[in-house]
């Protein structure tokens, strides 16, 4: 099951507020890394283990998304790594509470100068790959809206498995810079 949000930049002030207090109850905090793909978070809502992040699944969830786009003639995204933060932070609180929904404050936390953004998120059971993901996110009208969007320059990945069940979740962040 999978679900997708496009969101402008002119958000109301009423929903900014209201995204911020639904947030309030956890946060996730980056740790030095080298790449974005090393990317990793301590602490999530609900205080839950969520395993350890596969980068390889990460890196082929980007390089999927990138394939799908230039067979399309449209450039690659960048990888960013503001978004892969928020990307990798959401996926670890899906991951712990077991609930696939979208991060309500998303675009909040993004690097300024941002005039486009949208999320995709799904989840499933290994062994699916990131290739199998993002075949899946291809095959629902309003993710593959995102992923072939050209107005899109950059991406942040995240990927979580739950330490209850196995179950892994996944997050793209795009955004127009």
């Amino acid at each position: 099951m999978s679900r997708s949000v496009v969101a402008s930049k002119r958000v109301t002030a009423t929903l900014a507020l209201a995204c911020s207090l639904a947030l309030s109850a956890g946060t996730a905090t980056a740790t030095a890394a080298s790449s974005p793909f090393d990317l990793l978070f301590s602490g999530s809502a609900g205080g839950g283990s969520t395993g350890s992040v596969d980068t390889a699944v990460v890196q082929e969830i980007v390089s999927a998304t990138n394939a799908e786009r230039r067979a399309r003639g449209l450039r690659p995204l960048a990888v960013d790594s503001a978004l892969t933060g928020i990307a990798q932070g959401w996926s670890n609180v899906m991951a712990t509470t077991g609930n696939l929904r979208h991060n309500p404050s998303y675009t909040r936390d993004m690097r300024p100068g941002w005039t486009w953004a949208a999320e995709n998120i799904i989840n499933g059971r290994p062994p699916e790959s990131g290739t199998d993901l993002v075949r899946r996110w291809m095959n629902s009208p309003g993710h593959r809206a995102n992923i072939l969007n050209p107005d899109f320059t950059h991406i942040g990945v995240g990927y979580a498995t739950s330490g209850s069940d196995g179950r892994h979740y996944a997050t793209q962040n795009f955004g127009a810079y």
